[in-house]
């Protein structure tokens, strides 16, 4: 694997210092006094970044990724925009976990728009803010927002600049997550957007902690250069390559450090090195896309006066002349109307993941309507996940937007668990698929159940349709369609839905026999959710013990069943009976697949991993069986046990 800095740190041999002795004053730097030396020159940023970045591996990079969505430091963001040489990703996967204050999100999400603008192509990019939402509930709005007053407006500007930059660059995949609590739990104010001063507060950090000299005070001792207007990095600094406590830190380092930075800008060197600007990515400002045009419902930019010292610790200035250092651009405002640099680009995305009732609330709507309709002609994949947005917002949302070329769509209220149905319309949701005839895979979780008018039923026309996934209620509605209006369906999936106690409705698994029962003389695949422990055996018990009075057995054209299970559940001799059991009450079945399938050796006394007893297993109990998948990945062609050779091991 090959780091995004795929080099030495940096080239120094111009400096009167050899490498090991920039290599040991880095050692004794913090964070921001690392930060400062690498804005000093080009050679002293490419050593002093990598020397930062190659202690945060395990948080963020390898190759044209960058994956920070676990929790990384608050500082890597800032780093990753100052150090010139990252420049070739290609996927940013971020998720501000650490993040604590509404000063801190602003001020990573600023450095998130400069690192993407500094890149030539991204083709994915997703910012996860569940741990924001989580924090915000935690402690509340105005706690997260600790005085700093952003206007909900300005927020979005922020926000709709960040995605349009990376739509803008080329993105395929876009995937935003979370976030509503900023609007919904009162971080937001009537503000306008201010940068974070990062002055050093007893509250936010302490000062570094330099024993003073004879002369010098610790007020003194500490930088006062360009780097005081980067962001707070932690609340104690730290040297890097951990505490030296054998040797003390003289009082004057910081100004020797100050000093040393002014050796640079007055110029030792004996060659003129090139101008900074020259090595930096080629800034060319270029006509407005047609994309980013039509991401631009008259918007309403922040002016420039809203925003208080723009930091772009990215570069330097200097009033030197005998080292030409990068100037420093002011910041344009978050305004959708922002250029980016770079050629520019049609729009590309591909798969849009919108899983946040933010991007449907008020403020966002048109921007998301808008990014939708600019993207129909090459989105092909829509994921939305909400949980709160209420039946009008569906109903604007499912008669307005219209994607040309949409082949998947899920609608999802959670991964799992459904704290409360969303209010989706059925004759909104019907009127949606009419106009999206290149549907070819539909995936429905916690939409109240409900069956379309007659009048949009029979006008309903999928001809791409090949899997639909649902509440038993929508399965049974397509499974009652006319074979003619969806002529390529060979696959169907009931969902059992886990409900919060708080509803006090457990999911009712007698609405299988609903879909068994519309199923008819259909010939495709079956599935099955059976994620939801309560009431399900009891479901198996009914089917096995009269076999006859269900509609399983008229099934005789249903040769493959699909059983999703959920990796919590581990499954033991009992429950492995009950499945062999139901299996063989279809009396066509000859293909087996299990998702997520998972079984409790210890009490088997056999794993997944010996094919041989798997196979033995599944033999022995369901006869009819020709072939068994598990979990993608295991595939096993069952040989009848008639055939079989005398003395075969295998669990009985």
């Amino acid at each position: 694997m090959t780091k995004i800095h795929d080099k030495p740190k940096g080239d120094i041999s111009g400096t009167p210092f050899p490498d090991l002795v920039w290599e040991e004053i880095a050692s004794y730097l913090d964070e921001e006094s690392l930060f400062e030396l690498g804005r000093a020159c080009r050679s002293l940023n490419d050593f002093a970044f990598t020397f930062y970045l190659e202690t945060q591996n395990e948080y963020y990079t390898f190759g044209d990724l960058l994956s920070a969505p676990v929790g990384y430091p608050p500082s890597l963001l800032t780093a990753l925009r100052c150090a010139l040489f990252v420049k070739g990703l290609r996927r940013i996967i971020v998720g501000p976990k650490s993040v604590e204050t509404l000063q801190e999100l602003i001020q990573q999400l600023l450095d998130l728009r400069a690192i993407v603008r500094r890149q030539t192509r991204c083709h994915h990019f997703a910012l996860f803010l569940s741990s924001v939402d989580f924090r915000i509930q935690k402690c509340g709005g105005l706690a997260f927002a600790r005085g700093i007053r952003v206007s909900e407006t300005a927020f979005q500007e922020l926000l709709c600049s960040l995605v349009t930059t990376a739509v803008n660059k080329g993105c395929k995949s876009l995937d935003i997550s979370k976030g509503t609590a900023l609007i919904t739990g009162g971080a937001l104010g009537a503000g306008p957007l201010t940068r974070p001063s990062y002055a050093k507060t007893k509250e936010q950090a302490a000062p570094v902690t330099i024993e003073p000299g004879p002369k010098e005070g610790p007020q003194e001792a500490m930088s006062k250069g360009p780097g005081a207007s980067l962001p707070p990095l932690g609340s104690q600094p730290q040297a890097l390559k951990g505490p030296r406590p054998e040797v003390e830190l003289p009082g004057r380092a910081r100004h020797s450090l100050l000093n040393l930075k002014r050796l640079f800008q007055t110029g030792f060197r004996k060659k003129k090195p090139k101008p900074m600007a020259s090595l930096s990515p080629t800034l060319t400002t270029t006509p407005a896309s047609a994309f980013s045009s039509s991401l631009n419902p008259t918007p309403t930019p922040i002016p420039p006066s809203a925003f208080s010292a723009p930091v772009r610790p990215d570069v330097v200035s200097s009033s030197k002349k005998d080292i030409a250092l990068v100037p420093r651009p002011a910041e344009p405002g978050p305004s959708l109307t922002s250029q980016t640099h770079g050629p520019a680009s049609q729009p590309s995305l591909s798969n849009l993941e919108l899983r946040s009732d933010m991007l449907l609330l008020p403020l966002f709507y048109d921007f998301t309507s808008t990014l939708l309709r600019a993207s129909s002609s090459t989105l092909s994949k829509l994921v939305i996940e909400c949980s709160s947005t209420p039946s009008s917002v569906w109903h604007d949302f499912f008669t307005s937007v219209q994607i040309s070329c949409l082949r998947m769509l899920e609608i999802i209220v959670s991964m799992l668990l459904v704290e409360e149905m969303l209010d989706i319309a059925p004759d909104d949701l019907a009127y949606f698929l009419s106009r999206h005839t290149t549907l070819e895979v539909i995936t429905l979780y916690g939409l109240k159940p409900g069956v379309p008018s007659q009048a949009l039923t029979e006008r309903l026309f999928m001809p791409g349709l090949r899997s639909f996934r649902g509440h038993p209620a929508y399965v049974s509605w397509i499974l009652d369609l006319d074979p003619a209006q969806v002529p390529r369906l060979e696959r169907v999936v009931a969902n059992t839905e886990y409900y919060s106690s708080s509803s006090n409705r457990p999911f009712d698994h007698r609405l299988l026999d609903g879909v068994l029962q519309s199923l008819g003389a259909r010939n495709l695949t079956l599935g099955l959710d059976l994620t939801i422990t309560e009431g399900r055996d009891e479901w198996f018990q009914s089917r096995v013990d009269d076999p006859d009075s269900g509609p399983i057995k008229s099934l005789t054209n249903i040769r493959t069943l699909d059983l999703n299970y959920s990796w919590y559940m581990v499954l033991k001799p009992p429950e492995l009976e009950f499945l062999t059991q139901f299996i063989n009450t279809f009396p066509a079945v000859e293909h087996l697949l299990l998702n997520e399938f998972a079984i409790d050796v210890e009490s088997t006394g056999w794993a997944l991993s010996e094919t041989e007893k798997v196979q033995d297993f599944f033999a022995r109990r369901c006869p009819s069986l020709r072939t068994v998948k598990i979990n993608g990945r295991l595939s096993i062609s069952l040989v009848p046990v008639s055939v079989m050779e005398p003395g075969s091991n295998g669990p009985q």
